[in-house]
This record gives C-alpha cells, structure tokens and sequence, in this order.
C-alpha cells in the first residue's frame, strides 16, 4: 500500500499540486516556476501556469519559463478545449487539445521531479463538476501518457469541499462554488459525520476567467484598426492582467502601442452583471431541484481565482448573508489540489472513517422517435443525480431493419439545447428485434455501451423487460440465461467511443516524448546542427546528403507531417512579411486602405479589399507589397521576383488563407463550437500537402530570405535580429525535413 499520494487541481489558468503522506500528512507542493518573483510568491509558489511554448531557439519552455517565447507560439487552455476535442489554432497551425494538455501535463512533472517527488506514486487529478466524458477521458489519458498514475478522477467542487471541510466540518448542507478560469462549477453537498456526498452539481461553461477577459478584451481591441494574431494574444494577455488588477483597485490602464486604455471597476461590473445574475439563478434552480431552501444551507464556500473578483463575493455574500464564508485567497486557489489529494488518500485507506460520494451532472441516454417519425426526445439511460460509477440498462423497440444507436449526454435532457453533446452515433442491425441498451459511466467519465439484440416480443413473453429497482448486471445474465434456455439466438455488441477520439496511440507516446526529451529534444537545432547550419548558409540547395547528415535526419524523422510543415512554412512566410511591412511603414490601417484605394483605380480586372486580419494572411500581403509603387515606395526588382514567385506556389495550393485563430474560440456557443470543431477535426486529420510542394515553398523562401539579406532591408536592429532567427529556422527544416522527403519519394 502507497504510504503517499498526491493530487493535481489541472486548472485552466494555473494548476497546484498537494501531497499527502502518512508521515507529514497534507502539503502543497511549491511547483511554480515563474521568472517574476512577485509572481512566484503567490500561494507560497503552489501555482503553475497552464501554458507551454516554443522559444526562438525552438526549444521547449513550461509554466513561468515561457517569458522567452513569441506570444503565437504558446499554448494554453486546453482543458476547456478537450471537451469538445477542438484543435488549439498557433503561430500558424492547428494542434489538438490533448496535445497542449501532454504539454501542461509535462510542466508539472517537470517541476515534481526538481523537488524529488515520485511522479509514480497514486494519483487523483481534479475536472470540472460539468465536464463531459469526453473531456474527463482525455484529460486522464494526458496525465496517465506523461507517466502520472492517476488512479480516479474528481469533480473540482467535491475536491474543494473536501480541502477545505476542516474549517466547517460540522456544518451539514455545504454549497461550493467554484469559479474558475474557465468554468463554474456549483455542487451541493451534505457532510455526514465523515461522509461528503454530492447531492446535485450544475455549472456554467461559459463563465470563468477568460469570459471576462474577452469582455475586457472587446473594450481593448476596438482602439486599435490593425493587429496580428500574436498582438491579439499580447493583448488578450494584458486584459487578464487588468481584470486581476481591479479585484485590488478601483481602476487601472491597458497600456499597448502608445496607447492607455482606462478601465474601471464599475465599468468590469457593469460588463459582467448578466453572467452573475446567471450564476444567481443557476444557484437558486440547483437548491430548488434538490429539494432544499436559502435558508437549508449551512455554509456556501466560494472557490476558484475569479470567485475573488469583489462584484462576485458581494453578490454571494448579499444572497446568503451570515452563511457566506469568507474564503481566503489561497483556499480559493489551492483548495482543489489539496482536495484531490486527500481523496486519494481516501481512497487508497491512507485516510480511513471518511468517504466522499460524487454524481452526475449530465444524463445520458438515446436520440429516440416516441409516438411517431417525426418526434425525436432524448431518452435517459442514466439520470443528472444518479450518484457514480452508474450503470443502468433500457429496452427499445426498433420499427426498421438497421437503426442509428445515438448516444448523448445532455443537462436538460432536450435535444435542441446546446447542452445535448453527441458522444457517438453507431449503426447496428435491428430487422425483428428489440434492443437492450446498457450504459455505464465509472469514476473517470468513461461511458461504456453494450447492446443485446433479441428476437422481438421475447422480453416481453417472458416478462423479462427491465425494471429500474432491479440490478442492471443480474438482470443481463439473466436476458442471457432465458435466451439459451430456449435456444433464442442473442446477439451482444460492445460498443467503444474514446479510441476514435484519441486517434494513434502511438502518436500521444511519441509527443509526451518530445516534451519530456526536451533537453535533447528535436526542435533544438542549435546544439545539433550549428556547423551544418554555418556551412550551409552561402551555398546552394542540393538533395544529396552526406552519411552524417543522413544519421542526423534518421534521428529527427518523423518531428512533423507535412500538413504541419506546410503551415510552418506559411507562419515563416506570414513573419518575414510582417517585418517588411514595418519597414516599410505600411502596417498602419489607414495607409493600407490608401494602397487598397490606388490598386482598385488602376486594376480593371478586379477589386481588393483589407481582410478583417490583413497582417494574418500571407497571399494578400504580398499582393500589397508588389504593389508599393503605386503610393510611390520602392520594392527591389529581386525581392519583387521572389515574392511572385511565392504568390504563385500559394495559389497553387489553395485559394486565400482560410482558417483564422480567434484567441477565444472556447468562448462560442455550444453548438457554433461543436461544428466547427468537427470541421477542423476533419482538416486536421487529413494531410494533402505533397512533399515536393513543400520543398518548393523553403526553397523559395530560402531565395527571399537570401535577397533580403544581400539588400539589407531589415536596416533596424531588433527585426534584423529577429530575421536571422527566422532564417536558421527555416533552414533547419529545409535541412531536416525536406531534404528527407524528397530523398523518401
């Protein structure tokens, strides 16, 4: 038996890890890594930012190291993103979710390891309360792929109640709310003598941190006529900032290019008074439904970094008076991860006469026709409450031959609420039977599915229909048993779901590698590669590789697929292009508009216009570019040469740029996202890219490069630095990838 354990609060904005040993009993771990001493001191260092990224000399940086990486190429929030599996768009290219979370994940094992922790040892890792399963899966398969041993999975709320309980362990009717970065989370539990139990859990999955740093974020962004992606990330960055200020001030400034944006509280307040009065209501309709008043509850608990915004506190304070506990700032950040660890030693009997009980927010359940065709319901299987793991079993009687067994989870149990998520859609043979479909969802989200097919009218005949006081499990062997008794035939599917989500296995081993070699990892070409890069830089591309250089591209093989090359390339591209156009003083809304003006009057073919991101999309820059003359600016005839030739490789790839990153893609609505991420799920599995087309884009890019060089256009100091970064990158993956390519076909 394990004499420790140890519990992760996996946070959208930071994460905290606890421990909790025989010997010491709870502490939380000093994990934080930020560069910022005054950040580092927060909570005594337990917290981590949920963010990686890649620094300029490509090299992986986690937490509080990212202070040395370009804003669009840092990656965060994927754990409101796993829930619908939807790929986080950066610097240029789509990577999933559960990618970005193997990075986090990768983070904290880092700095476990730094204090000598056994990253082996039992683990409990906290989820939102109204997570669906599929979110709750992967966020486990993360962990578990980085080498943690997560044992069970538990709800954000139930965790905090159990962190913090000691303050309040005589009260009975607790309500936790937890506001978090990304999420709300609200669970009504009854503590007796020892044992937590939720009683009922609802959320918001739209109100958390990053919603209130996009309202600040639309006050910001509309002072300003023309930014990139990597600007609208800095600013998004600088609205978070001034949102946390204002919890301690009554006002504060957004300062970006030479502009102060004032921000007051009142203002904050005023932005986000809707989504707090649905917070109230959502928590009255959650007393109501469990059958309980106000004045029931013993003690409401608030939880989570934004609950300590002071509109927010006000607000519950005014609602349960004397009931309200005041929680400290570090409880509201912390309570979680010591939660999650106490659970575990829960349930590893490190922690013996104390038990904790979770339910389910979600019911799950069948897209079914009831009295006719046209009247599709949501029939639950298992029901928002039902404590967990659960298991329950319903019959259905099928009126075709095949039939589309679909799977939803859903709060409101209506299919037309954007709370109803598909978990899967699966054919099976119906023709003259009738179907029992058992459903079971254990600790961790996992639903599974199986089906028993039976000759129709047998279950009734032999009385054999599902009553629900009876235990699902029995009641299978016994449909079973009465089947062979009289020889009816009894045809059983185990129906999976998580493994199409996942994708290769093999793959999610080999990014938690990347991550966790990164001292030797692929991306540091400098190390590796800095006499052939010094070498290369003045001579001409050729295919042949020596038998060195063959070992190097061995070794670093498969770092990319040529989807993802193609989109690095393009991003290379995109920042060369960017940089010209501040050279050349055109990155100003208004002088392009001008440029726009003058192509329009002497072009008869067609008309331009400025895209809602211009210095995002690479073919209309340098349709600008090539146009410099007509606001009387000079482009080099060799530079002009190699930009067409560019413009000609992209439109023969494809027609315009047509994904654009929106830094608060999470923020849409349900059913706006689960589309869209079905979309670029498609894009994103699907590579079209040819190598020799790849090729063909470093290679002239290789030849920009060069004449920008020899033309000494990037005359300020900081782009010129900037500009040989780029310059080494891209040859290193002409080098590295390409060249193997090629020499593969």
């Amino acid at each position: 038996m394990a004499d420790s354990v140890i519990g992760i609060d996996f946070g959208t904005s930071n994460c905290s890890v606890s421990i909790y040993s025989k010997k010491r009993g709870l502490e939380v771990l000093p994990i934080s890594n930020h560069v910022d001493p005054n950040l580092k001191k927060i909570c005594d260092g337990a917290l981590f930012p949920s963010k990686f990224g890649l620094s300029n000399d490509s090299t992986y940086k986690f937490g509080g190291e990212i202070v040395d990486c370009d804003r669009d190429l840092i990656w965060d929030n994927s754990k409101r993103l796993l829930q619908y599996n939807i790929p986080i768009f950066r610097g240029g290219f789509h990577k999933k979710p559960i990618w970005a979370a193997l990075g986090i994940f990768a983070g904290i094992f880092f700095e476990l390891k730094k204090l000598k922790i056994n990253t082996s040892i039992p683990c409990i890792i906290s989820v939102p309360a109204n997570s669906y399963s599929l979110q709750r899966s992967l966020t486990k398969i993360a962990a578990q792929t980085i080498g943690f041993n997560v044992v069970q999975l538990i709800s954000e709320p139930c965790a905090a109640a159990l962190g913090i309980v000691e303050k309040f362990e005589t009260k009975k009717n607790i309500l936790i709310v937890d506001i978090g970065g990304g999420t709300t989370d609200i669970a009504l539990l009854k503590n007796n003598d020892g044992v937590v139990k939720e009683i009922g859990v609802a959320g918001l999955k739209r109100f958390g941190g990053l919603n209130i740093d996009k309202k600040i974020y639309k006050h910001v962004r509309k002072n300003f006529e023309s930014t990139s992606d990597a600007e609208e990330l800095l600013i998004r960055d600088l609205c978070e900032n001034a949102k946390i200020d204002l919890s301690y001030n009554k006002q504060t400034v957004v300062n970006f290019k030479n502009k102060k944006i004032s921000i007051s509280r009142s203002q904050l307040e005023d932005w986000i008074s809707e989504d707090v009065d649905t917070l109230v209501r959502t928590i009255r309709s959650l007393i109501d439904q469990n059958g309980f008043e106000l004045k029931d509850i013993d003690v409401v608990v608030p939880i989570g970094g934004t609950s300590n915004i002071p509109f927010i506190r006000k607000t519950l304070k005014n609602l349960f008076k004397n009931k309200y506990f005041n929680t400290s700032f570090e409880d509201s950040l912390v309570a979680v991860s010591k939660g999650s660890a106490q659970a575990a030693a829960i349930k590893l009997k490190i922690i013996k006469d104390f038990h904790f009980n979770q339910c389910l927010e979600h019911s799950v359940g069948l897209k079914v026709f009831k009295g006719s065709r046209d009247n599709l319901v949501f029939s639950p299987i298992l029901s928002k409450g039902q404590p967990f793991p659960a298991k329950n079993v319903k019959t259905f009687f099928s009126q075709s031959r095949k039939a589309v067994l679909t799977i939803l989870e859903s709060t409101s149990e209506d299919l037309l609420n954007n709370d109803t998520q598909v978990v899967l859609s699966h054919e099976i043979d119906t023709g003259d039977v009738d179907v029992n479909v058992e459903i079971s969802y254990d600790d961790d989200g996992k639903i599974t599915i199986n089906t028993q097919s039976i000759e129709k009218g047998f279950l009734r005949e032999k009385d054999l229909l599902f009553d629900f006081e009876s235990d699902p499990d029995q009641y299978i062997n016994k449909v079973k048993k009465t089947a062979n008794e009289f020889n009816v035939a009894i045809k059983i599917d185990n129906i999976s779901y998580i493994d199409s989500k996942i994708g290769d296995k093999d793959l999610l081993v080999k990014w938690a590698e990347d991550f966790l070699n990164r001292e030797n990892n692929v991306y540091d070409f400098k190390s590796n590669f800095k006499n052939f890069i010094s070498k290369f830089r003045n001579e001409r591309i050729k295919v042949d590789l020596s038998k060195n250089e063959q070992s190097h591209l061995k070794k670093y093989s498969d770092i990319a697929n040529n989807d993802e090359l193609w989109n690095i390339l393009v991003t290379i591209l995109r920042k060369i292009l960017q940089n010209l156009f501040k050279e050349y003083e055109i990155d100003n809304r208004k002088i392009l508009q001008k440029i726009v003006n003058e192509i329009n009057l002497t072009n008869t073919n067609y008309k331009i216009f400025i895209p809602r991101k211009p210095l995002n999309d690479s073919r209309w820059m340098v349709g600008i570019l090539l146009n410099l003359d007509k606001v009387g600016k000079i482009l080099p005839n060799e530079i002009e040469d190699f930009l067409v030739d560019l413009r000609s490789i992209l439109n023969a790839e494809y027609h315009g740029e047509n994904v654009i990153g929106d830094i608060f893609i999470d923020s849409k609505g349900d059913d706006e996202t689960v589309v869209e991420g079905k979309i670029i799920e498609g894009l994103y599995s699907e590579s079209e890219k040819s190598p020799e087309s790849i090729a063909e884009l470093s290679n002239s890019l290789l030849k920009l490069c060069r004449g920008l060089n020899n033309t000494n256009i990037f005359s300020k100091l900081e782009t010129k630095r900037y500009f040989d970064s780029i310059y080494d990158h891209l040859i290193y993956l002409y080098t590295v990838h390409v060249k193997k390519r090629l020499l593969q076909n």
